[in-house]
């Protein structure tokens, strides 16, 4: 991209025009003074930039042409640099895309806009978010932090932005210690700015990430003070859809704490409610209960739930049906209909690995591994324990990997094959010596 700086831009608009020095001229604006202007002998002024624009839009409205141009006052005065930050900032403000982005890019490298390059690559983190791919988006993320970092101005409410998709990612890639520190850091940053909506998405964002490394008791204190947030801000912009997430996080972690009836009770008294709710978010409700009632050996109901949650989800949210096939398998492994429940699992591994939904696929795998557990198939098992570990090694989650290969030595020892024992020994000391 070529930007060109003011006595540069009289020379390219009178190309334009098609038309001389001459033909430019006025009594303010001298054919010799034009050429001192153009040559750089000569700044251009505010005043200056001010005639040059009226003359320029005078010829182009006398020989009825259209400039395609916004010639504001400050046009002749703005360098090549300022030229290249209006361009990056207008077209930041569009919905670009990936290659506009990388073309951005090399603009804001090129004139070394260090803020505008942070935009860009943060724009291209984004990207990669929206279609799952969350190392590389973590990757751009970190970069355009380090250069806000770098920047000696206040870019606190940036960064709030960056440390709560960072979290996210983390989430996403299975990794819920590094996403509590990320959205830790984020809460206490928008905290300190008043910025009261990402408070509360953070406070969400924390009980979600407790209550995945078992700390249940954490993820409902940080659940009801969420709650609360939304009851004293009615028109907060997550009122109502969040604070039925939260309700349903709640009664998560009741059940794992062993207090099935009390989670039951909370989903069953959103549904009763009478209040209408968004459908996505009935199917999650639906999901929930459905998983809830299996813990309960309540099948019927559970099945019941299941294909509620499956007939909606079918319709208005596909990305998160496999989530749903993840308890109507659990359905069947309860009845022990285990063919049917392979059949599930797998078509779930397939469509979680396109949708690289990191949290169902790795739901997908510990039931496939709790069938064949079942059926005694150790071959099977260890299988599905290396898809496992192929996943810890994708997402980097060295805690996922060191449990699993635990889990293969384990198997291996059962089975008295202590050589494929010492092999996955040996595996799992590497893995510990790469975290220390």
């Amino acid at each position: 991209m070529n930007f060109l700086e003011g006595r540069e831009k009289i020379a390219f608009l009178r190309k334009k025009l098609n038309i001389s020095t001459e033909e430019l001229a006025t009594e303010n604006l001298t054919k010799d003074y034009l050429q001192l202007l153009e040559s750089g002998n000569s700044i251009i002024s505010k005043d200056v930039s001010k005639l040059l624009i009226c003359r320029f839009k005078q010829i182009a409205l006398e020989k009825e042409l259209n400039l395609d141009i916004e010639l504001d006052e400050n046009f002749f005065l703005r360098t090549k640099q300022e030229e290249a930050k209006r361009y990056c900032v207008n077209h930041l403000n569009t919905n670009s895309s990936i290659d506009e982005l990388e073309i951005l890019l090399t603009i804001a490298k090129e004139y070394n806009l260090d803020f505008n390059k942070a935009q860009i690559y943060t724009k291209i983190g984004d990207y990669y978010f929206d279609i799952n791919n969350y190392n590389t988006s973590l990757e751009n993320y970190f970069t355009s932090l380090n250069l806000l970092n770098s920047i000696n101005s206040d870019t606190t409410s940036f960064s709030t932005y960056i440390y709560k998709k960072i979290g996210s990612c983390y989430y996403s890639l299975l990794d819920y210690y590094n996403a509590i520190s990320y959205f830790s850091k984020c809460k206490s940053i928008a905290e300190k700015i008043n910025q009261i909506n990402l408070i509360n998405t953070c406070i969400y964002n924390l009980s979600l990430s407790y209550m995945k490394i078992e700390e249940y008791d954490k993820s409902i204190e940080l659940s009801k003070i969420f709650i609360n947030n939304l009851d004293n801000d009615p028109n907060s912009d997550l009122m109502p859809n969040y604070y039925i997430y939260a309700k349903s996080l709640q009664a998560s972690c009741y059940a794992l704490k062993g207090s099935i009836n009390d989670a039951i009770k909370i989903l069953e008294c959103i549904c009763s409610s009478g209040k209408p709710i968004d459908s996505k978010v009935l199917a999650h409700v639906y999901t929930n209960l459905s998983s809830l009632y299996i813990k309960d050996n309540q099948l019927d109901k559970a099945t019941l739930y299941s294909k509620k949650a499956q007939d909606i989800r079918s319709k208005v949210d596909v990305e998160k049906l496999p989530h749903t096939l993840i308890e109507k398998a659990s359905i069947y492994i309860k009845k022990e209909l285990y063919d049917k429940a392979l059949l599930i699992l797998n078509s779930v591994v397939i469509k979680s690995k396109d949708n690289n939904d990191n949290d169902c696929l790795i739901k997908a795998y510990e039931l496939l591994k709790e069938i064949y557990i079942k059926l005694n198939d150790y071959k099977k098992i260890e299988e599905v324990i290396q898809n496992i570990i192929g996943l810890a090694s994708c997402t980097n989650n060295h805690i996922l990997s060191m449990k699993s290969y635990n889990e293969l030595l384990n198997l291996y020892s059962n089975y008295n094959n202590f050589k494929k024992a010492l092999e996955y020994n040996s595996k799992m000391d590497f893995v510990l010596k790469t975290i220390t």
